[in-house]
């Protein structure tokens, strides 16, 4: 038989207002484009799966009723959440949650990754990648000599040192018998940029960029000390007012703030194998992405083994998979401290002191901070994955994916029918399976317990409503004998030669009305950015030369010639229309386009071919060949000389002595304490509810203010005064919620750097101080 396939095509790119009935209506716009190619009538077709993000106005959950509203759906429709979006936020959330936001005068491993590969990029940009290369060489040689650098780095992490040790060593003949001084003055003898290279595709570390963060934090993670010794070259080497200079200050700092201590603590001093808190947050992180995140968002892309062309269409596997997944989380919540992948982060955490208050960005933070990144993370893919996936409407899709779930799925559903809706004595199978198709990481196939995975799954669905779904419906009989005759252990639906009966019209089923249903949008995401010609490229200087010679050699002059044509061509029209008395086409033509722009275009590239072989025809080829040879070696230029220059600039800087310790790269502050780990209170909990607190907070603060005296009875006068109790009273919350805002904006910008501005929309939370608001904060949490 012919191989099932999967096809795809791009019915529309439209624009639509952003609220769901409008996007709605344009999507049935669209359709209805199919309804004039002849697809109506008898041959109408079906529409009744849809796949979207649940975000802005038109969300998948707002926008299914409306599709059913003006026709553009069936009413038996089947809804689902893109996966990427919804594995992604899960991530986003609880990072967030657990480590604070990305962006500029924030202090976690997220701003620390950014502002580290954004120094990689630009340097990038301006020496290319061999000039980065041979500026990393000469870092790499210059600590395999510098006792001072490499105690530095000692001091500053130890671990991000022995990686590197340890990375050099493999390439060794003897690597056991090697200490570590040896392989630092190894480092002297290298001839070429080792290791990971991160240099490659520098891509921005953003959250709305799928799996760009924790693959940037596993880069800064793994070559830290590269990037460390990268930040130092380019602090000594730029001007102080340059804006890499003070990226590599901010990253500096970054990677040098310690865990906070308390001068006046009888407790003992840091131990000197504590590692900065910012790079055992990325320790956690990473962990997190090799125990659990990967492979699943890995699946999200897998082909059906059943059907070709089917990248991202195993719908079918994806609602057992769902399953795998919350028991996965629920495991890796209760026992992620005996896991191989968080080997490094206990170990790292339980070098830390214990103080008992998550501002120290000490061991009590990192236990909080954890215990909210699994509460948030578990929150968000209950709301955008688990939930959605554990609707009727997408729970019978069991019916296709691995037998001995189907059949399982199936046996509850007849109980249903047969004892009219009384469910209180089935039992699931307490079996033990392994379920194939499910990634990579799987190599013998995902173990699962029938039980443990169908009683959460069918946990809040109502089997009658599932009996009614016309996939049921109209293939009872079969399924029926499935359930009958078949052995749920040794039955497969793809595989005939385990069949009893002819299964066909069920595998039809799977195929036509499941595997047609996408887990993610992704294919949709890459039709709207090809509609908005969004292109990001990154090409070395001879290809920009070549492109910049056919741009001026071909198409400018094309331009040019095109219109003086276009305007012949018009006044002979407007000729033509004078002499029959017609409407002359107004003015002239000051753009090509459509039709006559590719006729033009064709005519002049033949035209232009021919003069290049004539030309070519009668120049020698030696003069060819040297001209060729000018336009197309890099080193004939001048930018060539630039990064000489430049790599000359780098080497020297970090051969000076001794090398200056400066504020730009000192973080006297710590690291960010989320709110949600008791670090502070969300702006919007500055409410009327919670004014007491709020009033404790002012006067803790000394904050002055304003009072208004009535002058006359026309005029009033402000007066700023230090808050009291009594004069509180006098304040509107407004106010008082206005001057902690700006208070707490004062407090963040004295430590503000070089040309980084805050503003009062940039304070999403404020660090509280006093005992009352300290209070509050540990109830709002506890709730």
């Amino acid at each position: 038989t012919a191989e099932r396939m999967i096809k795809f095509f791009c019915l529309d790119v439209n624009k639509s207002d952003k609220t769901a009935l409008g996007a709605a209506a344009a999507v049935k716009e669209s359709l209805d484009v199919l309804k004039a190619a002849g697809l109506d009538g008898e041959n109408e077709l079906m529409y009744e799966s849809l796949t979207a993000d649940n975000g802005g106005g038109a969300g998948r959950e707002i926008l299914q009723p409306k599709l059913m509203d003006v026709g553009a759906l069936a009413e038996h429709s089947r809804g689902n959440n893109c996966g990427y979006h919804g594995e992604n936020k899960a991530w986003e959330n609880g990072s967030k949650a657990a480590f604070g936001e990305e962006g500029l005068g924030n202090k976690n491993i997220f701003q620390l990754g950014y502002q580290a590969l954004t120094l990689v990029k630009k340097l990038k940009e301006d020496v290319g990648r061999v000039g980065l290369d041979r500026i990393r060489l000469n870092l790499l040689k210059f600590l395999g000599k510098n006792d001072r650098l490499q105690v530095e780095l000692a001091n500053s992490n130890h671990k991000a040192l022995e990686r590197l040790l340890e990375k050099i060593s493999k390439d060794m003949p003897n690597p056991d018998g090697v200490n570590a001084t040896d392989l630092l003055e190894s480092l002297n003898s290298i001839s070429e940029a080792p290791l990971t290279d991160f240099t490659k595709n520098v891509k921005d570390m953003t959250f709305s960029r799928w799996a760009t963060t924790n693959q940037g934090i596993k880069i800064v993670i793994e070559c830290w000390v590269e990037i460390y010794c990268l930040a130092l070259a380019v602090k000594q080497s730029e001007k102080s007012n340059s804006y890499l200079h003070k990226v590599a200050c901010d990253l500096l700092s970054l990677m040098n703030t310690k865990t906070k201590r308390d001068p006046h603590s009888e407790e003992p001093a840091l131990s000197a194998l504590a590692l900065p808190p910012l790079y055992i947050e990325g320790l956690f992180l990473i962990g997190f992405t090799e125990a659990f995140f990967d492979h699943h968002f890995e699946f999200l892309s897998l082909p059906d083994p059943e059907f070709g062309n089917s990248s991202g269409q195993t719908m079918r596997l994806y609602v057992e998979h769902v399953a795998i997944m919350h028991e996965e989380l629920k495991d890796l919540i209760t026992n992620y401290r005996d896991r191989d992948e968080f080997k490094d982060f206990v170990e790292a955490v339980n070098v830390l002191p214990e103080s008992g208050d998550e501002n120290n960005g000490d061991r009590t933070f990192f236990n909080s901070a954890v215990e909210i990144f699994f509460a948030k993370y578990r929150a968000t893919l209950d709301k955008h994955l688990f939930g959605p996936v554990r609707h009727e409407s997408l729970l019978v899709y069991l019916v296709g994916g691995n037998s001995s779930v189907a059949i399982q799925f199936l046996k509850w559903l007849k109980h249903c029918e047969e004892n009219d809706g009384d469910m209180d004595d089935f039992q699931f199978s307490d079996e033990d399976v392994t379920l194939m198709h499910h990634g990579s990481h799987y190599t013998d196939g995902a173990k699962a317990n029938l039980k443990i995975m169908l009683e959460f799954l069918v946990a809040d669905a109502d089997p009658s409503k599932i009996l009614k779904d016309p996939l049921i419906t109209s293939n009872k009989v079969l399924l029926w004998q499935m359930v009958d005759d078949e052995d749920e252990l040794e039955f497969d639906l793809w595989d005939e030669n385990t069949w009893t009966n002819c299964y066909d019209p069920i595998v039809d089923m799977v195929h036509k009305r499941i595997a047609i249903h996408p887990i993610h949008q992704q294919r949709c995401e890459n039709h709207v950015q090809m509609a908005a010609l969004v292109a990001s490229t990154s090409v070395n200087e001879v290809r920009r030369t070549s492109r910049c010679i056919a741009l001026s050699g071909i198409l400018r002059p094309f331009h040019q010639a095109a219109l003086k044509e276009a305007n012949e061509i018009r006044a002979i029209e407007n000729e033509w229309l004078e002499s029959q008395n017609k409407e002359k086409k107004a003015g002239e033509v000051d753009r090509v386009a459509g039709s006559l722009r590719m006729m033009l275009l064709g005519d002049y590239v033949d035209a232009y071919s021919e003069k290049v072989e004539d030309t070519m025809a009668d120049v020698p080829d030696e003069m060819l060949r040297k001209v060729f040879d000018l336009v197309t070696n890099k080193n004939s230029k001048i930018s060539a000389k630039m990064v000489d220059e430049k790599v000359k600039r780098y080497k020297e800087s970090m051969e000076k002595k001794p090398r200056k310790v400066t504020k730009s790269e000192i973080n006297e502050d710590g690291i960010d304490i989320p709110p949600e780990v008791k670090g502070g209170l969300k702006r919007k909990f500055l409410v009327k509810r919670y004014e007491p607190q709020i009033d404790a907070e002012i006067i803790f603060r000394e904050i002055k203010v304003p009072l208004i005296n009535q002058v006359t009875e026309d005029e009033e006068e402000i007066n700023y005064q230090r808050a009291t109790k009594k004069n509180l009273m006098k304040v509107g919350i407004r106010d008082k919620k206005r001057v902690l805002l700006e208070h707490e904006l004062a407090l963040r910008s004295i430590h503000n750097r070089p040309g980084q501005v805050l503003t009062l929309g940039d304070i999403k939370h404020i660090k509280v101080q006093s005992n009352e608001m300290k209070a509050l904060i540990k109830n709002l949490t506890q709730t």
